[in-house]
Order: structure tokens, then C-alpha cells, then sequence
């Protein structure tokens, strides 16, 4: 019998809506090191239907808005929303390392590393998701030693 789960795809898997997602892949690739798995792209427009991304053991997917596909045909990035309730987090064994390594990818610093929570680092940090300057949130966490 054919196991109707891709391999790696297990669990829940977050899919992004970007704006443009062409940089998008870019951000994720250089700030975490994530792997292009694949990328379909709308052979009319040049944007992108569907990217999956490994990050880790684990799997991002990506595209750009189309609100045109959509049930109620309203635009669905975080810019058209005005922003979006979605945080992304990563457990890393170097806080302060990997909020440097985002910085220097292009991310806007929101909340500089701090001990949160006992012995627990945390910093927060905006991502660039379009041209319109309209930004993701994303949250690193890693324990701190004292």
C-alpha cells in the first residue's frame, strides 16, 4: 500500500502567504539556513503557487497572494491585512548568534536578546515580506546559562 504522507511532511506544517515570496525564500535561506525543497511557479505571472522549505527536521510552505484563488477573493499577505497574528519560533543553542546572523540577512531588530522565563533567552526581530515594507514577526529562544 502507498503511504498517502510524503515523507517528512508529518505533523503540521505552517504555510505562508509573502509578499513577495521569491525574497521570502531568500530571508529564510540566509537567516536560518533553510533548504529550498521545491517551488511552482504561476507560469502566467512568475509567482510562486507553492515553495516548501526544510528548516531543520522540519517543513515551511510559502507562496505568494492569490487572492484570486481564494473563496472570497480578498488578498491575504500580511501587508493586505495590515500585518499578521502569526510569530514564528525557533529554539537555537545561540540566541544572541542567531538574531546576528537574521540582522545581517536583512531583519529589523524588535526586541533585543533577553533572559525570559528563568534561564531562557528570547529575542524578537522583523522580517522583511514585500517591497511595502510590511514585516513578519519571528522569535528565537535558547537557554542561557548563568
Amino acid at each position: 500500500m502507498t503511504n498517502p504522507i510524503p515523507d517528512g511532511m508529518t505533523g503540521l506544517i505552517p504555510h505562508l502567504v509573502c509578499d513577495p515570496c521569491d525574497q521570502a525564500i531568500e530571508f529564510y535561506a540566509r537567516a536560518f539556513g533553510a533548504e529550498e525543497l521545491s517551488r511552482s511557479v504561476h507560469p502566467g505571472t512568475g509567482k510562486i503557487l507553492h515553495a516548501a522549505m526544510r528548516l531543520g527536521s522540519q517543513v515551511l510552505f510559502m507562496s505568494d497572494d492569490f487572492p484570486e484563488f481564494c473563496a472570497d477573493g480578498k488578498p491575504s499577505s500580511p501587508q493586505a491585512l495590515g500585518g499578521t497574528p502569526v510569530t514564528v519560533h525557533r529554539y537555537v543553542a545561540d540566541c544572541d548568534a542567531a538574531l546576528a546572523t537574521a540582522q545581517s540577512a536583512g531583519a529589523t531588530l524588535v526586541m533585543p536578546a533577553k533572559t525570559c522565563s528563568g534561564a531562557i533567552a528570547t529575542a524578537s526581530w522583523l522580517t522583511r515580506s514585500g517591497t511595502a515594507g510590511r514585516w513578519r514577526p519571528t522569535s528565537v529562544t535558547s537557554p542561557r546559562m548563568r
